[in-house]
């Protein structure tokens, strides 16, 4: 009996196989690997690829069992995100409002817990205004209700 995708919880061996090996390279080059889920609203019966308590489950085993760390943006407070105005649809993918608030606070954390540095970029800063730009014209272009 097959088994509905939003209810399947087991990793298939090959992506536990892709996982070993990415965690073999960024043990080969003194990087830590960090699984991040971003925060979804939307529930399996809502939409059937959604993320599920069963699937965070699976993950946790999985980074647990190769030996990597997991953080489920699903469970972490302070995030704020406002499922209406910080997504493009619900709550399923994070708009660009919804994308700040997640990359601050996962830079936080990386400072944090990974005792990380800011550091200063030219190729950021050069860059700036045409990001600054083009989050403007995101922010003109959601200001108003999307139609269907």
């Amino acid at each position: 009996e097959l088994i509905p995708p939003p209810y399947r919880t087991n990793i298939p061996e090959k992506n536990l196989e892709y996982l070993r090996k990415i965690k073999g390279l960024c043990d080969e080059n003194g990087t830590t690997l960090l699984l991040v889920k971003i925060p979804v609203h939307r529930t399996a019966i809502d939409y059937g690829s959604s993320w599920t308590r069963a699937r965070h489950d699976a993950v946790v085993r999985a980074a647990k069992e190769v030996g990597v760390d997991f953080l489920d943006l699903n469970y972490v407070h302070g995030l704020d995100l406002d499922w209406e105005t910080d997504t493009q649809d619900g709550g399923v993918h994070l708009n660009h409002r919804g994308a700040e608030k997640v990359t601050d606070y996962l830079a936080d954390f990386l400072v944090k817990y990974y005792d990380l540095e800011p550091v200063q970029s030219d190729y950021f800063d050069s860059k700036i205004a045409d990001h600054d730009g083009l989050i403007r014209a995101a922010r003109i272009n959601t200001s108003r209700p999307l139609e269907h």
